[in-house]
């Protein structure tokens, strides 16, 4: 949908044009995606504990 909209013919065009653009784009669409199919683990019900990076 996304190279449709950009007029790409091609999806495969779009993904090697734009997959660097935001290094955290996936990790931010997944959660995201978590919320929309899962609303209560976005309030920390049923959601694993996840340790935070430590640098």
């Amino acid at each position: 949908m996304v190279s449709e909209r950009l007029g790409h013919g091609n999806p495969a065009f779009t993904i090697d044009t734009y997959q660097h653009v935001l290094p955290g784009m996936q990790a931010e669409a997944a959660r995201v995606f978590e919320q929309l199919i899962c609303p209560a683990a976005s309030k920390g019900v049923g959601r694993l504990n996840r340790r935070k990076k430590t640098a």
